[in-house]
């Protein structure tokens, strides 16, 4: 009987059809959190126009005087908010990314949300009781009003502060996204609404009225992540918890919350100072009270301008912060998640370096002229020359942001945080000498904040130096970048003076801007810093064997 060779293991070359299926599940859920990323950069971009568009029509309504009221209050609330609930979208999330139990999960979130909730109840209470004190020293008695209804904006930030870093630590970035844009459309639409209705009464009543609006888009924002948790949320699992868990959780989570609130403390800290000093600085400058109030609203005006190219870093930070604390990837895949960040980052911040200094009038124009005036003091030729300074801000603002959360992932939160805080000292020391100087004055503002800024990205750079194995490519990184941003700005220049006289000169800055994206875009594709796929680095997929 003649007997065929039949191999013994025909699937020897095969993976199981299980393995098989478990991958394309994996592919499936890392193309999910890659567009989650994706729409998180879209919604913090979009987010981030808003918040510039907004000063626009609120510098309308109550003026340069008014913004400067609106900059006074601001970052007190800030250092609030940071205070109450600062360090925990960013604990939760990376606990959450650790964590392998569901149960577990949901004891960190319990002990989270009640935690942040009772922290930014007492930090509200605080605030209403020494509002007066703090209106009084500001030198704007009539801000206490203000500080009043931001107090619910507090309570309110915390709940949502929660609900995001749970949600991003589940890798789910779509939920912080619509939630951003329902606090920044709610914000504009009710703050504009209700300052231009209360400017009847008088200025510092429209900025009560912005402030009024910003609280009800805070508690809007807290309700849609309830309602998304409560039909998210998984009804069959009921956990039990008994006070062991419950104690440790509690210590394993203040542990993590500490540094990282710290570290978040520390710019609104050094923020809320300035607003307390900034006018009385101005005054030995010789500059009067009214005219320093005017002045300080300028500066604010302009620093949120630029902040908007810091949304990629942002975004970025976001992203992969709970995918370098996962335990599921290795340190090759990690170190590419953050060399394409940083060729990203530079790739973005650079040509807008290059056009707030060449096209800073134009801008300033094109956004503010309406608001601006020319009486005793020329605000739009000073807003031109912030912009100037500041720009160079654009790259190590991002810089500073984006190796903080780096160090932070990899357990270097107090390194972190001991760097923006001598930073920070650095930005305090300088505001208090060049804004006090008659030939600086509010000039001083932004240039300190440069210098600080430098200082944090810097060492941060250093630190990271010293552990990571990570290598970014001069040509990508810096090299490309720059070529591509002068020949943007050659054309640009080109077809603005050929505009001159034609067009209006807001719609040919427009025209002008647009021209150069698409230019520099197609540069950096022409010297192949990014490939059509390369976003897919944010997270590789693993490809199928057959």
């Amino acid at each position: 009987m003649l007997i065929k060779n039949i191999p013994k293991n025909t699937n020897k070359f095969k993976k199981p059809a299980h393995d098989i299926f478990m991958e394309n599940i994996e592919i499936k859920k890392n193309n999910k959190i890659l567009k989650s990323a994706l729409f998180l950069t879209i919604a913090g971009f979009v987010t981030k126009i808003i918040g510039v568009l907004y000063k626009v029509p609120l510098l309308e309504i109550v003026g340069s005087e008014g913004l400067g009221y609106y900059q006074l209050v601001f970052p007190v609330f800030v250092f609030a908010l940071i205070l109450s609930s600062g360090g925990i979208t960013t604990t939760l999330s990376k606990i959450i990314a650790k964590c392998d139990s569901e149960k577990f999960k949901k004891l960190y979130f319990k002990i989270c949300l009640i935690e942040s909730v009772l922290f930014a109840t007492i930090i509200s209470i605080i605030l209403f009781c020494f509002c007066d004190k703090i209106a009084y020293f500001q030198g704007g008695e009539g801000l206490c009003s203000s500080y009043k209804i931001l107090c619910l904006a507090l309570l309110s930030s915390a709940i949502i502060s929660t609900f995001r870093g749970y949600f991003q630590g589940l890798n789910n970035m779509n939920f912080t996204a619509w939630s951003q844009l329902i606090e920044q459309v709610g914000k504009i639409a009710l703050g504009l609404l209700f300052s231009f209705i209360f400017i009847k009464e008088s200025v510092i009543k429209s900025i009560y009225g912005a402030f009024l609006g910003l609280s009800i888009s805070e508690i809007i924002c807290a309700l849609f992540l309830i309602v998304l948790y409560v039909l998210k949320s998984d009804k069959i699992h009921k956990f039990r918890f008994n006070f062991y868990e419950v104690k440790e959780g509690l210590k394993s989570f203040n542990k993590e919350l500490l540094p990282i609130t710290i570290t978040a403390l520390i710019t609104p800290l050094f923020g809320a100072i300035n607003s307390l000093l900034v006018i009385d600085l101005l005054l030995k400058a010789g500059v009067g009270k009214e005219c320093a109030i005017l002045l300080f609203g300028l500066s604010g005006v302009i620093l949120s301008l630029v902040g908007i190219p810091n949304i990629v870093s942002t975004a970025l930070s976001t992203t992969i912060f709970p995918q370098i604390c996962s335990k599921n990837k290795t340190q090759e895949e990690k170190n590419k998640i953050i060399t394409f960040s940083f060729k990203l980052i530079f790739a973005v911040c650079i040509p807008c370096v290059f056009v707030f200094v060449i096209f800073s009038k134009p801008i300033v124009s094109f956004l503010y002229s309406e608001g601006l005036s020319y009486g005793n003091v020329n605000q739009l030729e000073i807003a031109s020359h912030i912009i100037k300074i500041v720009s160079t801000m654009v790259l190590y603002s991002s810089l500073s942001s984006f190796t903080t959360t780096l160090l932070q992932a990899q357990n270097k939160s107090f390194k972190a945080c001991q760097n923006l805080l001598f930073g920070s000292i650095i930005t305090l020391i300088c505001f208090i000498v060049l804004v006090s100087n008659p030939l600086i004055n509010i000039l001083g503002d932004s240039l300190s904040s440069l210098v600080g800024l430098s200082v944090t990205a810097l060492l941060n750079l250093k630190e990271l130096s010293k552990f990571n194995t990570y290598k970014l490519r001069f040509k990508d990184v810096f090299l490309s970048p720059i070529l591509a941003s002068l020949a943007m700005i050659f054309v640009m220049l080109i077809i603005f003076k050929g505009l001159s006289g034609a067009l209006p000169l807001k719609l040919a800055t427009l025209f002008v801007c647009f021209i150069g994206f698409v230019v520099y875009i197609m540069l950096m594709f022409m010297l192949k810093v990014f490939s059509v796929n390369d976003f897919s680095k944010l997270k590789p997929v693993k490809q199928q064997e057959n």
